[in-house]
C-alpha cells in the first residue's frame, strides 16, 4: 500500500514539474513572438518614414552623378533631373560629361575630377554648367583644352578667338583674344637668351633682384 502511495506522489511531482516546464516554454514563446512583433513594427515605421522615388521606365539611358544629379536620355537628347525625379533641365544636349583632367605620369601629376562642373555638348559645340544649373559657358565653343593642372584653367576657343575658364573659381572669360600667352618668370641673366616678348623687372620682397618675364605663345590651347 505504501509503495502505491509513493508511486502516486512521484506521479504528482512529475506532473507538477511538467506543468512548470510547459509554462516556462509558453512564456518563452510569448516573449519571442512579442520581440519579433516589436522589431517588425519598428522596421515598418522606419521604412514608411523613408521617401522612395519610383520613376516608370521611359528613358533610353540614365547616368548617376556624385552631386545627386541624374542625367537621362530621352528622344536622343540628354536632360538632367534631381534624385527626387524632378526635371532640372529638359532634354536638349547631345552629351553630358564630367570635367576630368587626365594627369600625365610626369612630375607627380594625378588625375583630377571637378565634381560640380560638367561639359554639355550641343550640335558639336561644347559649353559648361555647374551643379547650381548656372550656365558658365553656352554650348558654342569649338574646342577647349587644359592649360595647366595646377592653375585649373581651360583655354577655350571659338571662331578663332581665345578665352578661358577658371575651374576652381568658376570664372569664364568669353573668347575674344587673338592670342594668349603663358607668363614665365626667371632670374635675369645678362648673357641669357629670352623669348619675345619679354621684359626685365624687379618683384616686390625680392631685394631688388632682377627678373625676366617672358610669354609662351599658346597654340590651340596646348
Amino acid at each position: 500500500m505504501s509503495s502505491e502511495k509513493n508511486l502516486a506522489r512521484k506521479i504528482v511531482k512529475w506532473e507538477e514539474i511538467l506543468v512548470r516546464r510547459i509554462k516556462r516554454f509558453v512564456c518563452f514563446l510569448l516573449a519571442v513572438v512579442w520581440l519579433i512583433g516589436t522589431l517588425t513594427s519598428a522596421y515598418s515605421q522606419q521604412a514608411s518614414s523613408q521617401k522612395f522615388v519610383y520613376i516608370k521606365p521611359q528613358f533610353e539611358n540614365v547616368m548617376f552623378w556624385e552631386n545627386g544629379w541624374i542625367s537621362y536620355l530621352q528622344g536622343g537628347k540628354w536632360g538632367i533631373m534631381n534624385s527626387f525625379g524632378q526635371v532640372l533641365l529638359k532634354p536638349q544636349f547631345d552629351k553630358i560629361e564630367p570635367v576630368v583632367y587626365d594627369g600625365r605620369a610626369i612630375m607627380g601629376i594625378e588625375d583630377k575630377l571637378y565634381k560640380d562642373i560638367f561639359v554639355v555638348w550641343q550640335n558639336g559645340r561644347a559649353g559648361f554648367v555647374d551643379s547650381n544649373l548656372k550656365i558658365l559657358a553656352k554650348p558654342e565653343l569649338d574646342s577647349f583644352e587644359v592649360l595647366n593642372p595646377w592653375l585649373s584653367l581651360y583655354v577655350c576657343k571659338k571662331d578663332g578667338k581665345y578665352g578661358f575658364l577658371n575651374l576652381d573659381k568658376k570664372v569664364y572669360i568669353t573668347p575674344q583674344f587673338d592670342k594668349m600667352y603663358f607668363v614665365v618668370v626667371l632670374s635675369y641673366n645678362l648673357n641669357g637668351k629670352y623669348f619675345n616678348p619679354h621684359i626685365k623687372c624687379t618683384l616686390p620682397n625680392e631685394n631688388n633682384k632682377e627678373f625676366c618675364l617672358y610669354a609662351l605663345d599658346l597654340k590651340d590651347g596646348t
